[in-house]
């Protein structure tokens, strides 16, 4: 939790400045994007009444299941790693910051210690700091730890509290050498002369982000000691409300329906950026999450998606503005690469997953590629955002999996209503029924809705082939009405809602929730380099 000062920087793009903006050869890093991340919550959190919003399922931060399903979350929408809250050795945090390391190991993610220097335990106390970060060196030297340039990286919150001299001191103690990166929060650039980088938390008291990156920036670079080169950092933010923590200067920053969010995207896009930090994946009683929640669904990351593709130059150098492009046998597609490369659909040793992809409409009908070929119950599979491919071999054609009738085997009917307010699949009496009616009676629950009936059968293809049958009646789920079929989930919302309008039919994208799920092996789902 943070305490909001209207010197606190904006949030993180990280630009990398000299004297006069020039880089050394050689130290061109990739573009990254990072999220702050809090380890701290129980259950009872959610009930408290502390905060503006609540996750779309609530966890405690202990509980693996709730990290990988973060760490998963952030990596499909393109977020490259965590900073984790971290009070020190031996605290909950520091249990918790293992786990995530753990988890991140086996994803395919990274995560950095954010030193909470003004916590419980160290209290800006110059030597609980030394050490503190002598006894962390068995989380940096872990394999999922973040690197820059070889070098661990450690975020350390609120500087401003010890002066210069004392950091340089601390530093001396503890990394002599100089062989670990260090990131600075504040808004004091003094701290250059100790810090490897420079970071802040909030803009959120900042109606306009790009005005406040602009000035930060100018700033930063008048104060990079001669001949030496710093990285500046600054955040984007999707709001603020820290008014029910009883904080006298508690305040509000509306976050527009992703509208704010948007803006300090373009404002860091606009810097030239070669980090970007959000603040944060969920620090939910401040409300900067962009964490799903209840009330605007997975909005935020959707958002994150979009501007990754911008930030990361998915289109890759020299392919000018196209996110795809042909290759032998098939065509490669960056838009759900998540900045990180792409996935090819190829007709390859004589399985013609492009050919059908053609045929069926290409991306508009069946979704971008989202992971590569994988073997799924003794088939070759491949997953696009609304359907899965299956290769069959006995008919030498294409079909497409019963993705909910998967996810209902997985036992994640759950999950799903809990995160998509999708009902579970009703029991049907179709004993000794043929298939022509087995179709007829399940088509016939359509009529109860004439705007989902519309969408069901405006698929640019067989409809039934393109989104399998109805396993639910539509059912009226308060704010919308749901039509949960094998292969997509219709819903007809009554109200206006953060991404739709009252009236509006949304379809839940089979492929996009097998992966979010964590279905696809995360191998599978690894996007491929850019060539």
């Amino acid at each position: 939790m943070r305490q909001n000062a209207a010197g606190v920087l904006a949030a993180a793009v990280i630009v990398a400045a000299a004297l006069g903006g020039a880089r050394p050869a050689g130290a061109e890093p990739a573009r990254l994007l990072l999220a702050y991340y809090y380890v701290w919550f129980d259950e009872d959190f959610w009930a408290s009444g502390r905060t503006a919003d609540i996750p779309a399922v609530p966890y405690n931060s202990d509980d693996p299941a709730a990290i990988d399903r973060h760490i998963r979350q952030a990596r499909d929408a393109g977020i490259d790693g965590f900073i984790v809250a971290w009070y020190g050795p031996g605290d909950r945090t520091d249990q918790n910051a293992g786990r995530a390391l753990d988890a991140a190991a086996r994803l395919g993610f990274k995560v950095a210690l954010g030193v909470e220097t003004d916590g419980p335990l160290l209290q800006n106390d110059p030597g609980r700091l030394t050490q503190a970060l002598a006894a962390a060196g068995s989380r940096l030297a872990h394999p999922a730890y973040l690197r820059y340039n070889g070098r661990p990286v450690v975020f350390f919150w609120r500087v401003r509290a010890l002066p210069v001299e004392t950091w340089a001191q601390i530093r001396a103690a503890v990394d002599p050498g100089q062989n670990q990166f260090w990131v600075a929060e504040g808004d004091n650039f003094g701290y250059l002369r100790v810090f490897d980088a420079q970071h802040g938390y909030s803009i959120a008291w900042a109606a306009d982000p790009a005005q406040v990156l602009r000035n930060w920036l100018g700033r930063f670079r008048a104060a990079v000691p001669p001949g030496q080169t710093r990285i500046f950092a600054a955040t984007v933010m999707p709001g603020y409300d820290d008014t029910r923590l009883g904080r006298p200067d508690g305040f509000i920053r509306d976050r527009e329906n992703g509208g704010y969010y948007r803006r300090s995207w373009e404002a860091a896009l606009a810097t030239g950026a070669d980090w970007v930090v959000i603040t944060s994946f969920n620090e939910w009683a401040e409300g900067s999450q962009v964490e799903p929640a209840r009330s605007y669904g997975n909005l935020y990351l959707d958002i994150t998606r979009e501007y990754v593709a911008r930030f990361k130059g998915a289109a890759g150098p020299g392919r000018g503005p196209s996110p795809d492009w042909p290759i032998p046998g098939g065509h490669f597609y960056t838009q759900a690469g998540a900045g990180r490369g792409g996935f090819s659909v190829t007709d390859a040793d004589g399985i013609p997953f492009w050919t059908y992809f053609r045929r069926f409409g290409g991306p508009q009908a069946v979704g971008y590629p989202i992971s590569r070929r994988f073997v799924w119950d003794g088939f070759v599979v491949q997953a696009f955002q609304r359907v899965v491919f299956q290769w069959r071999p006995e008919c030498g054609c294409v079909m497409f999996v019963n993705i909910f009738d998967r996810v209902h085997d997985a036992g994640a009917d759950g999950w799903l209503l809990a995160v998509r307010s999708v009902p579970p699949p009703a029991a049907w009496d179709e004993a000794g029924k043929d298939w022509a009616a087995v179709v007829r009676d399940r088509l016939a629950v359509l009529d109860g809705r004439p705007a989902i009936r519309a969408a069901y059968f405006s698929a640019p293809f067989d409809p039934v082939q393109a989104n399998g049958l109805p396993t639910t009646p539509i059912i009226d789920m308060g704010n919308h009405y749901v039509l949960r079929a094998q292969r997509v989930v219709f819903q007809e919302w009554k109200e206006d809602v953060p991404w739709a309008r009252a009236g509006q039919v949304t379809v839940a994208l089979g492929g996009d929730i097998a992966r979010e799920l964590g279905l696809i092996p995360a191998a599978a789902a690894e996007p491929e380099p850019v060539n």
